[in-house]
């Protein structure tokens, strides 16, 4: 089984070569200050392709990269994503601070992606204020149910932080939007639920993907094949109800996973 693991994961890093896909949708580069993230999703990319190399250590111990604290920037071109391969925590937030303050001092356009705490978010606000046209944050939220997001993603926030979070950067004239990848319900109406709780508050967009390669990343990260891996929304009937659901909101943007399944051309939204 693991042997099968790492082979699609092999798969899956030379198909993204391939593909406008993953954090590619989203930006043109990325910035991270560590390896690990003490969340400790079951499906993270980020560990599977950690272990894929047999790297040792506990992917929810944090290692601060050697030189997060004194690398500068320059302008990029596009948007930079931060983070990709961990996410901001109370426990490393005055760092992730001090980088994004870096970022967009040098005039970059800068998307905040994160599974938010609510005071986590408030100090980057305050410490990003003076560039606020320059910033979008994009929230994670895979489901409106808390014992879902407590199985999948053990130490992230629950929902009503999440909510609180997206609120409060909304009502603080940010831009807003959300990423539903993965989606973690099993029945399409439970997303459009959600979808319709957040969208009053999203400035921007809000992304809908199906947890990808999730037998192989969960096997990868010693999770095995959880029960609730069978009620996930990844066959093709609910995604297109999913899709019949939501085909008239602008605000919606389907990520790679659903416009494969869907055959939607890559450049349709």
């Amino acid at each position: 089984m693991v042997v099968e693991a790492v082979e699609l994961a092999l798969l899956d890093l030379e198909d993204t070569m391939k593909r406008r896909t993953g954090t590619r949708e989203w930006s043109t580069s990325s910035v991270n200050v560590q390896r690990g993230c003490e969340h400790g999703c079951l499906y993270c990319y980020a560990h599977a392709q950690h272990r894929r190399f047999d790297r040792p250590g506990d992917w929810t111990v944090e290692e601060v990269l050697p030189d997060a604290f004194i690398r500068g920037f320059g302008k990029r071109a596009g948007v930079v994503m931060f983070p990709t391969t961990h996410d901001i925590t109370p426990s490393n937030v005055e760092l992730c601070a001090t980088v994004l303050e870096k970022l967009v001092r040098a005039g970059n356009q800068v998307l905040v992606v994160s599974k938010p705490w609510r005071r986590v978010i408030e100090i980057l606000r305050e410490r990003l204020y003076p560039w606020q046209e320059q910033i979008t944050f994009r929230f994670t939220i895979g489901s409106l149910s808390d014992p879902l997001l407590a199985f999948w993603e053990p130490q992230a926030p629950g929902i009503l932080e999440r909510l609180s979070a997206l609120e409060q950067t909304y009502l603080g004239r940010w831009r807003t939007s959300i990423s539903i990848e993965p989606a973690l319900d099993s029945d399409p109406s439970d997303v459009l639920a959600l979808v319709e709780r957040v969208e009053r508050q999203v400035t921007d967009t809000i992304w809908i993907g199906i947890m990808n390669h999730a037998e192989a990343r969960l096997s990868l990260n010693g999770h095995g094949r959880p029960p609730e891996l069978d009620l996930l929304i990844r066959d093709r009937p609910r995604i297109e109800q999913l899709y019949r659901l939501l085909a008239r909101n602008t605000k919606i943007r389907w990520k790679d996973s659903i416009k494969a399944m869907l055959g939607l051309p890559e450049d349709s939204l």
